[in-house]
């Protein structure tokens, strides 16, 4: 039995404190073991080439669910940050946009040729989106064909609930979909996944959504020297492969989304 407190609670794992240094990701019963066993290799392989991330040190099963004992990073997510009462600045919304952007470029700028392949993960996220019909998904398939390879180090989901602000420097956790592909395609899945669920929100805070997707977009290119446009032309692609994860709530604007990339 787990007996420290949750520190926090995904889709797809619980963390708890392990002991005072440590720190647990269970996940959760009935997921396939390789999803511990893909993000522990993969934070391993980051933290050995000199990634700011939590150091990896072992599988565990805990009551038939697996998990990974990492180093404990102190301090709140970049989420956290922003989600402080009264909503934050504008300034404050732009410069965290930035640090993300500059994060990112500097994930992009590493190579680790083990990582598993990106395209290889989208096509099969695609082939799993039961909502897309035969028609739709051929034409999403040929798009990705046409687009480039990429041998850079790319996230997968990186997004401000997984930059950890410490006091000594940013740690970047979460890295089960660790890839090696093309940089504009993890740039396009950052958007997408800031872009999720913002219909419910206040005007306000739609606005400094928009706002901060914008500056990371911009900043992001400036940092890594290419435009806006290599991005958006990953965007049917990344939200077909993400429409195949069964995220709830999601596919109606998904399909949305994926036809607006086609026109």
């Amino acid at each position: 039995m787990v007996k420290g407190r949750i520190i926090a609670q995904g889709r797809y794992a619980t963390v708890y404190e392990w002991d005072e240094d440590t720190i647990l990701k269970l996940f959760r019963e009935g997921l396939p073991p390789q999803m511990a066993k893909r993000e522990f290799l993969a934070t391993r392989l980051l933290f050995d080439h000199g990634m700011p991330v939590p150091e990896p040190h072992e599988l565990v099963t805990v009551k038939a669910r697996d998990g990974i004992v990492l180093d404990m990073v102190e301090g709140p997510s970049m989420q956290e940050r922003l989600d402080r009462r009264p909503h934050p600045r504008m300034d404050v919304v732009t410069g965290q946009a930035g640090r993300l952007a500059d994060i990112h470029a500097t994930i992009h700028d590493l190579t680790i040729p083990r990582l598993p392949s990106q395209r290889r993960r989208m096509v099969d996220g695609i082939n799993r989106a039961t909502s897309l019909d035969d028609r739709l998904r051929d034409r999403v398939l040929a798009i990705l064909e046409d687009l480039p390879d990429g041998d850079a180090v790319c996230h997968g989901d990186l997004h401000p609930r997984n930059v950890i602000m410490s006091p000594f420097a940013n740690a970047i956790i979460d890295w089960q979909m660790a890839s090696k592909g093309n940089p504009h395609a993890d740039v396009a899945r950052s958007l997408l996944v800031m872009e999720a669920g913002g219909e419910w929100d206040s005007v306000r805070v739609r606005e400094l959504r928009r706002t901060f997707r914008s500056s990371y977009l911009h900043k992001y290119c400036f940092a890594a020297m290419t435009w806006p446009e290599e991005v958006y032309l990953w965007r049917a692609p990344v939200a077909a492969a993400r429409l195949g994860e069964g995220f709830p709530g999601e596919e109606r604007w998904l399909l949305h989304t994926i036809r607006e990339g086609l026109v």
